[in-house]
């Protein structure tokens, strides 16, 4: 594919920029407790900049000590002794080719693990996550306090273009201090700087003009929207349109447009069961009603659909935040036409947002540890082991293969074995249209097994194999099987598994289907029959709907249960399954009292168990072996892909 637009020179304000890729500023906490920099984040920006982003735009940093700092290790500015910490991640980013800018902003209300005081806001509005971990109401900002921060960020402002920033960003996205102002909802202000849109506007565009002041004329300067929050009585595109015509009036060179809030996260960071390209319409409006550029921004999953985007004017520049943590070198490859090289994000948000360890990647597992697991091909010459090995790998799934890729990329000779389609359970767990992400992320493995020279062997492996085969190390990625409840009629011609669901593509499941087993893969399995049209019952034993998918996490799974609940699924929760007759499922409750469901087709979802049996017995001999993915737990993507990436460093 051509990228005529993607790859076309670019300005912003006075700044030139070799292409149209601009990393957005997604927040890592990577720094330190004060907010310093660290050699971590210089490491994972330079990455970032190696891989070919025009611009790179540095994480949210909070302007100033007082309230400001969203969650622990956020970087900050709201002192001159971070200014040298920051003239050295500037300059690691230069020295890549890339140009580097900066984003500032202040948490207002919205501190997420940071709930001890002070919390300051417009007004008395919690943000009701904070509230519920013991936080306090915020505390209304007075007018002088309000004026006190607009020279807070001015003055970060400055310190930024000290350390060398070629650009600023305004944070007045995603729930910020900025956007708190300009939302009704949050803005119940009496003063100058509440009422209409207009004073509701006053706080920013006083921020712009004292930040402008800061810079200079020739340094540009960006704000980052939110053209609607979502929340009703909230902020509209219309309001925003105004707002983004004022801030060009007051010297604001581009605007970067998103949606959502903290309190509506899947809208700021969607998931895999939304559809791309959230806020392409209102940037759209906002390029027709505004003569600076604008940022397109809200899941563009890959560099094809952003260079469709530029091509039908949506956007002059493409904002890209998780892929680029997926693959730094995203860009490099696509220019090179190696898009089948370009590893997917598969928008889990598991890695980057749930797990409280960082800003992580389920897929990527050196995303956070560039110094020590950089292993793209652009680097593959550091990799190459000093003697070659013989590598067996075991499993063709997602572990399995990311072990074979690393191994291979490391200097050894690989053979992957797998008795079925490369895949392994996510061969049939792809087939589902909100999948696709997963679907392509399997198709990159599947790629990276020819050109790196894996050998595939379709056939199912035993101990004698592998010792008479000559290896010096062995990988175990055997993977997991369904556990079969050992109830009276599960033999019964109705009864099937999520892995002939998806494998038949629903063929031949009947109008009314029972799924048992309420974890994520029972939920996942009953969207996918309820939306070809069946009839779906989930049962499970959890004893409340908070546990229901609960695997999926606080973003992944409100909005599976919302799709379900939307589908008409019922959830029945809190039963035990003690019988399938030809006709119906037998349940039986806490207290003794039967349930009765009527069925054409039982799916099982009862959970997984690994199948350990080949690791062990290769175990007794002499070759070593090393065990990787749901033979080891059956987990998530995240431990699946990580185990495997270790186990291809190990041998």
């Amino acid at each position: 594919m051509k990228f005529e637009y993607l790859f076309r020179p670019g300005k912003i304000g006075r700044m030139e920029l070799k292409n149209r890729i601009i990393k957005s500023p997604l927040s890592l906490s990577f720094a330190t407790y004060q907010g310093d920099v660290t050699q971590k984040i210089i490491s994972h920006y330079r990455e970032i900049a190696r891989g070919g982003a025009g611009l790179v735009t540095v994480e949210v940093t909070y302007v100033t000590e007082r309230g400001a700092q969203v969650s622990a290790c956020h970087m900050g500015l709201y002192d001159d002794e971070f200014i040298m910490g920051h003239a050295f991640l500037a300059e690691a980013i230069h020295a890549q080719g890339a140009r580097a800018g900066i984003q500032l902003g202040h948490a207002g209300r919205q501190k997420i693990l940071l709930t001890k005081p002070p919390i300051v806001a417009p007004s008395r509005v919690p943000y009701e996550p904070s509230l519920a971990a013991g936080g306090p109401i915020p505390q209304e900002l007075t007018t002088e306090e309000v004026r006190a921060l607009t020279r807070d960020f001015a003055a970060a402002a400055r310190r930024a273009r000290t350390a060398g920033y070629d650009m600023i960003e305004l944070h007045g996205a995603a729930g910020y201090l900025i956007t708190q102002f300009i939302s009704r909802v949050t803005n119940k202000r009496t003063d100058m700087y509440g009422g209409s849109l207009r004073s509701r506007m006053r706080f920013p565009l006083e921020t712009v003009t004292a930040v402008r002041d800061a810079i200079g004329p020739e340094m540009p300067l960006s704000v980052q929207i939110c053209a609607t929050d979502y929340e009703e009585g909230g902020i509209d595109l219309e309001e925003s349109i105004e707002f983004c015509k004022e801030m060009e009036k007051a010297g604001v060179d581009v605007i970067h447009v998103s949606g959502g809030t903290h309190a509506s996260m899947t809208r700021v960071i969607p998931t895999m069961y939304q559809p791309y390209g959230l806020h392409l319409d209102a940037a759209a409006a906002v390029k027709k009603a505004v003569k600076v550029p604008v940022i397109g921004h809200g899941s563009i999953p890959n560099p094809q659909y952003a260079e469709e985007i530029l091509r039908t004017g949506k956007a002059d520049f493409i904002s890209f935040g998780r892929p680029l943590l997926t693959d730094p070198y995203m860009p490099r490859k696509a220019q090179e036409g190696r898009l089948e090289d370009i590893r997917p994000c598969i928008r889990c948000l598991d890695g980057c947002l749930t797990r409280g360890i960082g800003t992580r990647c389920s897929v990527n597992p050196a995303q956070g540890l560039e110094d020590e697991y950089g292993d793209d091909v652009y680097r593959r010459e550091a990799q190459l082991n000093a003697s070659k090995r013989k590598v067996a790998v075991i499993g063709g799934g997602a572990a399995g293969m990311e072990a074979a890729r690393v191994a291979a990329l490391r200097g050894h000779s690989v053979t992957l074995y797998e008795k079925r389609a490369l895949g392994g359970v996510f061969f049939e767990d792809n087939v589902p249209d909100f999948k696709k992400d997963l679907r392509a992320f399997i198709r990159y493995l599947i790629a990276q097994m020819g050109k790196l020279g894996v050998k595939v062997v379709k056939r199912e492996v035993t101990r004698e194999m592998i010792e008479k085969g000559g290896f010096d190390a062995v990988v175990v990625a055997t993977g997991a099987h369904l556990i079969t409840p050992p109830v009276p009629g599960v033999d019964k011609p109705l009864v099937t598994d999520i892995f002939d669901v998806y494998h038949g593509k629903g063929k031949g499941v009947g109008e009314r289907v029972v799924v048992i087993g309420d974890g994520m893969n029972g939920c996942e399995v009953a969207l996918y029959l309820a939306q070809l049209g069946r009839k779906v019952t989930v049962t499970g034993f959890r004893g409340s709907m908070a546990d229901v998918a609960s695997e999926g996490g606080r973003f992944l799974r409100p909005v599976l249960l919302n799709l379900l609940k939307n589908l008409g699924v019922s959830i029945r929760i809190g039963l035990v399954l003690i019988e399938i007759t030809d006709r119906s499922t037998v349940f039986v409750d806490r207290v003794a009292r039967k349930h009765t469901f009527e069925a054409d087709t039982v799916v099982l979802a009862t959970g997984l168990a690994a199948d350990r049996k080949l690791a062990e017995e290769l175990e007794k001999g002499a070759i070593p072996v090393y065990r990787a993915g749901d033979c080891v737990e059956p987990r998530r993507m995240y431990e699946a892909v990580h185990s495997g990436h270790i186990a291809g460093r190990r041998v």
